[in-house]
């Protein structure tokens, strides 16, 4: 594997391209809400195989009734939950394979740059 090279800024003015997500199969950890699930609605939107994990059951059911996609309860603290989701993603792969992984899991909360409104907070130490 080729070591990282820094080639310049992003260009976010360039729309991606979705197409290369159908039939993708796709991992997205915390997926249930916030970020995750946005990953989620979107990827099975455009075709991808989603298995996401989530350690909340009611919500993850939800989620996956509503997009088709494969919900696995999972805390991603946990190997053995791990192994299973990715498992489950494997054998929902058309390919049997797993082709992205999106690591989401976590519990956010307040930190020294940004309240919970959003507003930045300017903290000298």
């Amino acid at each position: 594997m080729q070591p990282y090279t820094y080639t310049g800024r992003v260009d976010c003015t360039t729309r991606p391209n979705v197409g290369v997500l159908e039939g993708k199969s796709i991992i997205v950890t915390g997926g249930a809400n916030g970020l995750g699930e946005s990953y989620v609605r979107a990827f099975s939107k455009y075709g991808a195989y989603v298995t996401f994990g989530d350690v909340d059951e009611l919500k993850g059911k939800k989620l996956a009734t509503e997009t088709g996609a494969q919900f696995v309860e999972c805390n991603t603290t946990d190997w053995r939950d791990q192994v299973r989701m990715f498992e489950a993603a494997k054998a929902n792969s058309p390919h049997g394979s797993v082709d992205v992984v999106i690591a989401n899991a976590g519990v956010g909360g307040r930190d020294h740059l940004w309240d919970l409104e959003g507003v930045l907070l300017l903290r000298s130490k």
